[in-house]
């Protein structure tokens, strides 16, 4: 007699949550994730080895509506280890860069990850006259992501993630930054008059605090241009 043997399937099950207890659909819903074959895949994003994207939605599990749940559409077979990591949070928290294994080779047919989000946070820069002290509107900032620059420490991305410029109230804001994370700021054009600072500057942003307001997780960076030198020419 023939011998049939039965592939069986597993699924993964995303639980979101938010540092903050916001447990509603605006807070929990919307969150994306990758599924992967290998850490090594979801470290560099590789492609070839996505299995899976997972989109957190309300579901009804067990007779009760719950937000931000959700759960994969794949064959995901038994034996295999998985990993899963948040690529897209919802608006105003911060993505979990944290990568989890969804293990699978326990047999069990819906395995549960649990991520946490934390709220996003924001860096303000006043720009000055060096001397007077003066609030200097019209100045241009880029803001940069910090990367590995292959000796231990970090250095600016590339590529800005942000431009903002100062109003008449010499401020500016970079809003919906990682609490508790490095990155770098530089100007891009000075006010009229001044002597543009062309150096990047590291500035790392404050942790999270439960029942922090969003000004308690504002980090202030004070930024002063010298004026050019004016040369006057007295005829004789």
């Amino acid at each position: 007699p023939s011998v049939v043997n039965t592939l069986e399937y597993g699924q993964i099950q995303i639980i979101k949550s938010t540092a903050d207890g916001n447990k509603t659909a605006a807070a929990l819903n919307g969150a994306v994730f990758e599924v992967y074959n290998s850490e090594t895949a979801a470290e560099s994003r590789d492609k070839n080895g996505l299995v899976d994207t997972i989109t957190t939605g309300t579901h009804v599990i067990n007779g009760s509506t719950v937000e931000g749940v959700g759960f994969s559409d794949a064959q995901l077979a038994f034996g295999t280890n998985l990993i899963s990591i948040e690529v897209s949070a919802p608006g105003g928290y911060a993505v979990n860069s944290t990568i989890k294994e969804a293990d699978l080779a326990s047999g069990n047919r819906l395995v549960s990850v649990e991520f946490e989000n934390e709220p996003t946070v924001s860096i303000e820069i006043t720009k000055r006259d060096s001397v007077t002290d003066a609030l200097l509107a019209g100045a241009e900032f880029e803001l940069y992501e910090a990367v590995d620059d292959g000796d231990g420490g970090t250095k600016p991305g590339s590529t800005p993630i942000a431009t903002a410029t100062t109003g008449d109230d010499g401020k500016l804001t970079f809003s919906n930054l990682a609490p508790n994370t490095t990155y770098y700021y530089k100007e891009k054009t000075a006010p009229s008059g001044y002597v543009p600072d062309t150096e990047y500057h590291e500035v790392t942003t404050k942790a999270y605090t439960a029942g922090a307001t969003s000004e308690n997780l504002k980090t202030a960076v004070t930024v002063k241009n010298d004026r050019y030198a004016r040369l006057t020419v007295l005829s004789g």
